[in-house]
């Protein structure tokens, strides 16, 4: 992720404001408590660990988030996380010693500044639980990840109630980030509560992930602007899966993303399981001139 954002700045000669990541950071700092999901990946990528680098002070963490004008990543929660350790962070916080990567619990905005600018981010993460995909076709349950069980409340799930109260008397929001996505035509299993928030909300962007598809972008049930991401891995070849990335560009009144594509993007080839540790310059160095 870091990587790839630090490659598009010098290929564009461009420096971004931030980088969102809509959930499933793998944030696990003990993997002990993995869950049998993570578990299972990372015994084909080892990268499924690689949060318990970040969050402590390591040589890889140093690399990778102490040098120089390295962007500022904020971060949701998804269903494959340590809930107990996010749900240390009742409000929008830095989980690594470097200040780069910030953790948005539900219902909670981080606030972005860049050039005298305040880009307002509005975070709501996990998956739709039990009962509102009861009420889904069967098509649309199909496509859901199993969402808990009766009884005690699964922790990967969101409560519709946190989310039909999420953000009430909070000022306009620039960018919704949710780690499901909406009800919409295009996405079967979208939460009917998702797309209620973003409508209510109206932010400029809506951006999630999750469900192993990309979408958009096109226009979300809020009016803005929505984009489903593909997840950030590498396939069996060790090339890079497309559509898991992009560039959100607020621009005035106007908001575009560019998704990431070999096509239009070359340097994409490069960014691949054996090559991307090598990508980046020693610490200390700078990817841009000036």
């Amino acid at each position: 992720m870091i990587t790839m954002a630090r490659l598009w700045e010098q290929q564009s000669g461009r420096r971004l404001a931030g980088i969102l990541q809509v959930g499933d950071m793998g944030a696990f700092p003990d993997p002990a408590r993995l869950d049998d999901a993570t578990a299972r990946m990372a015994r084909s990528d080892p990268d499924e660990l690689g949060f318990a680098s970040y969050c402590v002070a390591t040589e890889e963490g140093e690399r990778y988030l102490g040098g120089p004008g390295v962007p500022v990543t904020v971060f949701i929660r998804g269903n494959h996380e340590d809930f107990d350790y996010l749900g240390q962070f009742p409000e929008p916080e830095a989980v690594d010693p470097w200040n780069r990567l910030w953790y948005v619990p539900d219902g909670a905005v981080f606030e972005l500044e860049r050039g005298g600018r305040v880009i307002r981010i509005a975070g709501f993460g996990g998956i739709s639980p039990r009962d509102e995909v009861a009420k889904q076709s069967k098509k649309s349950r199909h496509a859901v990840a199993h969402a808990g069980s009766h009884g005690a409340p699964d922790p990967r799930c969101f409560s519709l109630e946190d989310a039909a109260l999420a953000f009430s008397g909070e000022a306009p929001i620039d960018i919704l980030l949710t780690h499901a996505g909406p009800d919409h035509p295009d996405l079967p299993g979208g939460s009917p509560a998702l797309a209620a928030l973003s409508r209510r909300l109206a932010p400029r962007a809506h951006l999630f992930g999750h469900h192993h598809v990309a979408l958009g972008p096109t226009e979300g049930p809020g009016g803005g602007l929505l984009v489903g991401l593909d997840h950030l891995e590498f396939g069996r070849r060790g090339e890079l899966r497309e559509a898991s990335a992009g560039v959100l560009t607020l621009d005035g009144e106007a908001t575009s993303f560019e998704v990431f594509e070999a096509s239009r993007h070359p340097w994409l080839a490069g960014v691949r399981r054996d090559t991307y540790r090598g990508l980046l310059p020693a610490p200390g160095a700078s990817l841009l001139g000036g």
